[in-house]
């Protein structure tokens, strides 16, 4: 399976695309932080691309405490529909971000192709080689010099004081966290708070169909497994 197994139609034909922009993320689930980011970068490429690993190296998904991939395809759906023409999301099985990069290149060889991530998500990228190291990939001079072409090409979004060349988010974003919210979930699944209140109590921090849907579907209801 290759990213953008759902919701890429008819991208590859799109000749008029001249800047591509992917950003990782687990999206466990889509906030408003991450809502505010897609809408920045749609602002500046042509095309964005909201990516879910399927592997990763820290974190296993531990359901109902985390939410399936395609669970959080469907609620990346509702956080693109703003934006959905130039906003796409999908699932990324590629976990080196040289090799991730290098087959964006391949479907847009003519456009610049660029990736977004967070701070913490940009220390991994710096980490490079110790990751081909864990997996027994060679790492040479190539992969070198393409580390150091993709760095330059790499938009980083801090919630504290921006990095040099980042970006830093908004005052009242800087505190949203997936981690947080799927504890502030567990805590109302476990009062039994009637979903009427859902909407107004995470008004500050995820869009209402997203809410609806992490109710309807019980998910992070056990929060102490998840990752």
């Amino acid at each position: 399976m290759g990213p953008f197994a759902i919701n890429f139609e008819h991208i590859e034909a799109e000749r008029s695309i001249r800047t591509v922009c992917a950003y990782l993320g687990s999206f466990d689930p889509p906030h408003r932080a991450h809502q505010w980011i897609a809408n920045y970068l749609a602002d500046r490429f042509d095309l964005v691309l909201l990516l879910v690993p399927v592997i990763h190296f820290e974190k296993q998904i531990s359901f109902p405490g985390n939410a399936l991939p395609e669970q959080r395809l469907e609620m990346l759906r509702f956080l693109c529909q703003e934006k959905q023409d130039r906003l796409r999301y999908g699932l990324s099985p590629r976990i080196l971000f040289i090799e991730l990069e290098q087959f964006l290149q391949c479907i847009w060889p003519w456009a610049a192709v660029y990736l977004g991530m967070g701070s913490e998500t940009y220390g991994k990228l710096l980490e490079s080689r110790d990751y081909y190291q864990r997996i027994g990939k060679v790492w040479t001079e190539f992969e070198q010099n393409r580390l150091a072409d993709l760095v330059r090409r790499t938009l980083v979004f801090n919630r504290k004081r921006s990095i040099s060349g980042g970006i830093c988010l908004p005052h009242e974003f800087k505190k949203l966290s997936s981690t947080g919210i799927r504890n502030r979930v567990a805590q109302m699944h476990a009062r039994h708070v009637s979903p009427n209140e859902w909407p107004v109590l995470f008004a500050d921090s995820l869009i209402e169909p997203v809410v609806d849907y992490i109710y309807s579907q019980g998910l992070y209801r056990d929060c102490s497994r998840s990752s």
